[in-house]
């Protein structure tokens, strides 16, 4: 498949997604509730990351006011409706370990990942164990005779 990318970065991120196989979209429409203005919208990340639910926004003029608040509302809009993204500036692409450091992030959001998951399942499997603890009790309780007196 043919991308058009519009930036370099777009095309460094691309080529790193490529290399390490990470199955991508490109411009994915996702569902964001703006919660600045309370409103339902569809936003289309640079890259969504289809295996990790994880969207990467390469911020190519981040130098510019205008796209600078833009960009800062977006971030927040991100973070206040718990969506995994990563935001990639110039600087980063051009630094010789950008690929480092991209996959530390997506391995850094991949761990919290996991880590939220084991604790739901701890307290999953904590519900059950007093559950039937709770269901032992009430077994070991003296059934009385057979007008239901004790």
């Amino acid at each position: 498949m043919a991308y058009n990318f519009k930036s370099d970065g777009e095309k460094r991120i691309f080529e790193f997604l490529k290399k390490r196989m990470i199955r991508f979209t490109y411009e994915k429409p996702i569902l964001i509730k703006d919660s600045l203005d309370n409103k339902m919208q569809i936003w289309h990340p640079d890259f969504y990351l289809d295996d990790f639910n994880i969207v990467i926004e390469y911020f190519g003029m981040a130098d510019k006011n205008e796209y600078t608040r833009a960009m800062k509302r977006k971030q927040a809009i991100y973070h206040k409706e718990r969506v995994d993204f990563i935001s990639v500036y110039p600087d980063m692409i051009k630094d010789k370990d950008f690929e480092k450091i991209l996959w530390d992030k997506i391995r850094n959001i991949l761990i919290a990942k996991l880590k939220r998951l084991k604790s739901h399942r701890d307290v999953y499997f904590r519900s059950q164990e007093m559950k039937q603890r709770r269901t032992l009790n009430e077994e070991r309780k003296p059934a009385g005779d057979d007008w239901g007196l004790e």
